[in-house]
């Protein structure tokens, strides 16, 4: 009997626990999580399964700094690229590349990070041949001399649009009329907290005359590449979240409208690209198979657990910190924390397997192309490049950048 009542109350503990956190206001992150749906992935068969064409790809350039989540191609010996470390570089040959810059923001708007600097760069677009655009993750829209080095901040991580912060700022696109299309993944929080949270993602659109962002799309689960269609009528706002691809559209009779462009992506897409050929290339960083998942699908219509999930993230998180002000450089300490900021044991990533898919879709969203790496060298890609006789691939948890002919990524047609 001993045993039961201290299991008793063991169990009425933690349910009461669990019933303060969900309950209580103010405890970030502070939202209220609905039900949704994702449709479950389609299964591949045949050839769309079993080939392994992108492990013919060669390693183009590696420099030991992981994070180098998109490229920019100007030619195939000038090959734009950037690492965690803010790095920005030019790459021209293999294995050859020269440093153009690193960005330095404010690492954090807590005091203690203030002064510390940081850069990621995420999503590139060349605006011309001789300035890049770069979504960095701590500053935000960057433009770029790629001559000279010398960078501009043209939207402020931080910066409010419609009274909402930005937290993940992710890509962008530039139309023929000089406008700028740009996603912001979550205006809730970090990767984890968008994908189990409300979703809040968005897709802007800057005048770089007048210099304003006019919000086109909210409530977007985790807003990451995107894409303008060859003639403008639409862009392409890949949903991580919902391993989907969201249509907005810019011309025509649907203008100002949106669909859904494809979706049960066999995977959780990251940046789209076009394949030069009217059709997109898309990357999906995790696959979503029988062998892993993030899970997103299952908590998607238990709201409350997923509040409860997100709140004692925050708590541990911030318990962590603490102890690490009374403590010296801690490795137990480092890393819970680390297992905790990588998303433990909700979304898996412990458990990603070392393979690469790229998915292509046709300009009218069908499935035309599935590409695979099984050998474990190439991995997690969140994009895929085309040049002129090269595509080039990477992958934000890399340091790598391979490439493999156009040629043989198209030998399946």
């Amino acid at each position: 009997m001993g045993v039961i009542k201290t299991l008793t109350c063991i169990i009425a503990v933690l349910a009461l626990s669990a019933t303060v956190l969900i309950v209580i206001p103010g405890i970030p992150p502070d939202i209220e999580p609905e039900s949704f749906h994702i449709e479950p992935p389609i299964k591949l068969e045949g050839w769309f399964a079993t080939n392994t064409i992108l492990d013919e790809a060669e390693l183009y350039f590696e420099n030991g700094i992981a994070g180098i989540e998109s490229v920019a191609v100007l030619a195939d010996d000038a090959v734009f690229g950037g690492d965690h470390n803010g790095n920005v570089f030019k790459i021209t040959g293999k294995q050859s590349a020269k440093n153009i810059t690193q960005l330095k923001f404010p690492c954090s708007v807590d005091s203690d990070d203030r002064n510390r600097k940081c850069g990621w760069p995420l999503g590139m677009r060349l605006l011309d041949a001789n300035n890049l655009l770069v979504m960095d993750y701590f500053g935000g829209m960057v433009q770029i001399d790629v001559k000279t080095g010398a960078y501009e901040n043209l939207i402020p991580k931080r910066r409010p649009i419609n009274n909402k912060i930005g937290y993940v700022p992710e890509d962008v696109d530039k139309a023929k009329d000089g406008s700028l299309y740009w996603t912001d993944g979550s205006t809730t929080g970090d990767f984890f907290t968008e994908m189990l949270g409300q979703p809040s993602g968005r897709l802007i659109k800057y005048d770089p005359k007048k210099r304003t962002n006019e919000v086109l799309l909210e409530n977007l689960h985790f807003s990451n590449g995107i894409c303008l269609s060859d003639d403008e009528e639409y862009i392409l706002i890949v949903e991580c979240g919902t391993s989907s691809i969201r249509r907005y559209y810019l011309r025509g009779e649907k203008k100002g409208k949106s669909d859904v462009f494809v979706s049960a992506l066999p995977g959780y897409p990251d940046n789209i690209r076009p394949n030069g050929r009217g059709g997109y290339y898309v990357g999906l960083t995790a696959p979503w198979n029988d062998q892993f998942s993030m899970r997103i699908d299952l908590l998607a219509p238990r709201p409350m657990l997923r509040k409860l999930i997100l709140r004692s993230r925050y708590l541990l998180l911030s318990i962590i910190k603490y102890l690490k002000t009374l403590v010296d450089d801690n490795i137990y300490l480092n890393l819970v924390e680390e297992y905790i900021l990588t998303n433990g044991p909700v979304m898996n990533f412990s458990k990603l397997p070392k393979t690469a898919t790229i998915v292509e879709l046709s300009n009218n969203g069908d499935l035309i192309g599935v590409m695979h790496a099984k050998s474990g060298n190439i991995h997690s890609i969140s994009q895929l490049t085309v040049g002129k006789e090269y595509a080039y691939l990477n992958s934000p948890f890399d340091s790598k950048i391979w490439r493999i002919k156009l040629e043989t990524l198209r030998r399946m047609q």
